[in-house]
């Protein structure tokens, strides 16, 4: 939902008709705007359907099924619903459509799509509105600009007012452009970094929170805690570094794992090892142990080490027990491992 969409929603009742149907579907409406898009069900929107001249319920059901990670997402209802509201006059319709074809955020991208909407926004007398158009107008124009040419300043400007504004896509595209030197004004990098990681670009926050330790700001480390507790991956690895530079055992363990949950096979593999190392000192281990866990999805990954320190693994197991079981397991695995001729060691040679 666009910053402006929740002042539109408060004034887009009285935007409609007085007919009794209108103000039906204005009840109906009323019952379901609290409501969280999870709570809603099939039959809840069938009722809002009904309601097709009234421009808040198309909005509103256009904005149901445009959310990506919705249970009800789907482009072409999101669409339709949006468009239909946005012939009906509703600006908060045209902005999310403006948006997504400027984005790609629910539909594919179109920049020509999104130019016609937004100089329709542009009629409009509201100040927010018409910071909205330019924006969507200037992201055009500076994208669709000279490769390496110069962005002009009054482009600039009104992606700098956008993104002060809140807009992620401009605070995101004036980095870009910093990158590739088009901005003709002087721009600190950190500055919009800022911008961007205010605007919730967390590739941004992460770039800034390094840039702020090699300054020695402690707000870096800050920084990064955020991103790690967000499941932002590269945020976790660095803790496990961090932690480990430290020699804090326990919470280095901690990021491994988190880390390791999020999908990272390579950390994965280390937190299997640190696990393996821990248990196999108390003599804890077990099949069971989590150690196996993390090592197979680190193989299945693409991490041949991971397949050596199964190897490891079940070799502990044969050595203390002489089972054939763990004996063919460890065999099995040197064999797609770093080492594979280890794989040819018989079984009075492996515990050597």
């Amino acid at each position: 939902m666009t910053i402006l969409k929740s002042f539109i929603i408060s004034t887009s009742l009285l935007m409609c008709s007085f007919s009794i149907d209108a103000k039906d579907c204005n009840k109906i409406i009323e019952r379901f705007e609290a409501s969280f898009v999870k709570e809603l069900t099939m039959e809840d929107l069938s009722e809002l359907e009904v309601c097709a001249d009234n421009e808040y319920a198309l909005d509103y059901l256009g904005g149901v099924y445009a959310q990506k990670d919705g249970p009800y997402y789907d482009e072409a209802k999101a669409v339709k619903f949006l468009s239909k509201s946005a012939q009906l006059g509703s600006i908060s319709a045209k902005i999310d459509l403006a948006e997504s074809y400027l984005l790609g955020s629910f539909t594919e991208i179109n920049f020509d799509k999104a130019k016609f909407l937004a100089e329709e926004i542009l009629k409009s007398k509201n100040t927010n509105n018409q910071l909205f158009a330019k924006y969507i107008l200037a992201f055009i124009e500076a994208e669709r600009g000279a490769s390496g040419g110069k962005v002009k300043q009054q482009i600039q400007n009104d992606l700098f007012s956008a993104a002060k504004a809140g807009y992620k896509g401009a605070s995101n595209l004036l980095l870009k452009l910093n990158k590739e030197k088009r901005l003709s004004s002087e721009n600190s990098e950190k500055e919009l970094l800022k911008l961007a990681a205010r605007n919730g670009n967390m590739d941004a926050k992460f770039e800034l929170a390094l840039f702020l330790l090699k300054e020695k700001d402690i707000k870096g480390l800050s920084y990064i805690f955020e991103l790690a507790h967000a499941d932002y991956l590269d945020a976790q690895k660095y803790l496990v570094k961090y932690f480990r530079h430290k020699n804090e055992r326990d919470s280095m363990l901690y990021w491994m794992k988190v880390a390791a949950k999020n999908g990272d096979p390579v950390v994965s593999n280390n937190y299997g090892a640190e696990i393996l190392v821990s248990n196999t000192r108390k003599m804890q281990l077990t099949e069971e142990d989590d150690a196996i866990k993390y090592f197979y999805y680190a193989a299945n990954n693409g991490v041949k080490e991971a397949f050596d320190n199964i190897g490891h693994h079940y070799k502990f197991f044969y050595c203390q027990t002489k089972e054939e079981y763990f004996y063919r397991k460890t065999i099995e695995n040197y064999k797609q491992g770093t080492s594979p001729e280890k794989s040819s060691l018989r079984p009075q040679e492996i515990c050597q």
